[in-house]
């Protein structure tokens, strides 16, 4: 279903307006969630970093993680 979803924002992708990507496991490449990060084009410099992670994996940092590794803090 995650995969499905973010297939969804293929044409705002492609207006680099929206980039999604997958929070995985090192380890073993497993889909823990989402983070995406929507730029808002009236107002310069601004955006929306959201994201969605399965409750088993919550509070364990991940969606810190990938904020840092997208490069949007």
């Amino acid at each position: 279903m995650a995969e499905a979803w973010i297939g969804t924002h293929e044409r705002e992708f492609a207006q680099r307006r929206l980039v999604n990507f997958a929070i995985t496991l090192a380890a073993d490449g497993s889909l823990l969630g989402s983070i995406g990060l929507k730029l808002d084009r009236e107002t310069p410099g601004a955006g929306e970093l959201g994201y969605w992670v399965g409750v088993p994996y919550w509070n364990r940092g991940y969606c810190t993680e990938a904020a840092k590794a997208s490069g949007s803090t």
